[in-house]
């Protein structure tokens, strides 16, 4: 006779499309799967199917511990960025990563790929990651004019310290596996980290382990040090990035993280990420973000850019923001770091559809024209 739940086949729901979220239950242990191709991005169906996943695992006593882990080469790729542009939908990324921590039984991320953003969060507020000695971990969302915006910025900094969270979210750059691990931002890494990940949580749940909390890391203390760093970083935003809106957010965010409690630091991040999804920048940089990806898909299939040029332009929407000096500094200087954190190799591999098409003057050549000549230049 058996003592508990038995492996079975994925459970599915009528709400929820089945190739999303997935869970079987392998001994005691809920396993939880995202497969939504090509990066697993957290549209709302995964939100909801994460949420529906934390209930089960609470309510079901037979129930001792959960795994999250996801299909394909990457963890979770971050937000599904198309719905920036329309209502935030319930449940809010910020609300199903409080409610994974808020897990009452031990929650193990399994963190095969690439874990960008939202995924970084979402593998920040389970209560244990272990993670491909391949992955790596990143803060992008600066880069699209944004910040960590569901809980990032407080549960980083309390596990790794202000330095490197300050550090990876400002420049949007990738920290391998190995480096995350040591800083403390991953507690394992093995080579299939699904299988690592099940075996721990069945450890977990034999042993009667409970959670361990990403907002009761202790990395902030002593205050001193971590407060003179904040210092530093918000003097240099004011200095060299000034024209921009996120860095500036970022920087507050972390700083409520040194001196309030994790709630109060939450709902600073609240305020500053509803600050940078209003501005003119961040609808910028996204609708460039697309642009660019859908130029870079045309040339590799011969469409002639000055057509797609056209079409881009067409689908710009009435309400767009002002092409104005002030946006167009701003880019350029998202376009540096890209260039510097190495995601991009040269200006070209940026600019590619070139910001004439997207509502600039044409006479600009794009936003990093002048580095690309200065760099031609030299």
């Amino acid at each position: 006779m058996s003592d508990g739940p038995v492996a079975h086949e994925p459970t599915r729901r009528p709400d929820d499309p089945p190739s999303l979220v997935r869970w079987t239950v392998e001994g005691h242990v809920l396993v939880v799967t995202i497969d939504h191709p090509p990066v697993n991005a957290l549209s709302h169906a995964v939100r909801e199917g994460l949420m529906q996943a934390a209930e089960k695992l609470d309510a079901e006593a037979a129930l001792q511990a959960m795994v999250i882990r996801s299909t394909g080469s990457v963890f979770i790729g971050g937000a599904d960025i198309r719905e920036f542009n329309g209502p935030r939908r319930d449940p809010l990324l910020q609300v199903v990563c409080h409610r994974l921590e808020a897990c009452t039984k031990p929650v193990v991320a399994a963190v095969q790929g690439a874990a960008l953003g939202g995924g970084f969060e979402v593998a920040l507020a389970s209560h244990y990651r272990v993670a491909s000695p391949t992955a790596e971990v990143a803060f992008p969302e600066v880069l699209l004019g944004l910040l960590p915006g569901a809980g990032g910025t407080q549960r980083a900094p309390r596990l790794c310290g202000a330095a490197l969270a300050l550090d990876l979210m400002l420049t949007g750059r990738r920290l391998s596996a190995s480096s995350a691990l040591a800083a403390g931002l991953l507690d394992r890494l093995a080579d299939d980290p699904s299988t690592e990940a099940v075996a721990w949580a069945t450890a977990l749940g034999a042993s009667a382990a409970g959670p361990r909390r990403s907002r009761e890391g202790r990395a902030l203390v002593p205050h001193a040090d971590q407060t003179a760093t904040v210092d530093e970083a918000r003097d240099r935003v004011h200095r060299d990035l000034a024209h921009l809106v996120a860095p500036a957010q970022i920087v507050a965010c972390v700083d409520a993280a040194i001196h309030r409690p994790f709630d109060d630091g939450s709902a600073v991040e609240a305020a500053a990420f509803l600050t940078c999804l209003a501005s003119p920048q961040r609808a910028a940089l996204v609708h460039l973000f697309f642009a660019e990806r859908a130029v870079r898909g045309s040339v590799a299939t011969g469409v002639d850019l000055s057509a797609l040029g056209a079409q881009l332009q067409s689908t710009l929407p009435a309400t767009a923001p002002v092409w104005d000096d002030a946006t167009c500094n701003a880019m350029a200087a998202v376009g540096d770091a890209l260039l510097a954190s190495g995601m991009a190799q040269a200006p070209t591999d940026i600019d590619v559809a070139s910001v004439r098409h997207a509502g600039f003057p044409r006479h600009r050549g794009g936003i990093l024209f002048d580095r690309s000549r200065r760099m031609h230049d030299a």
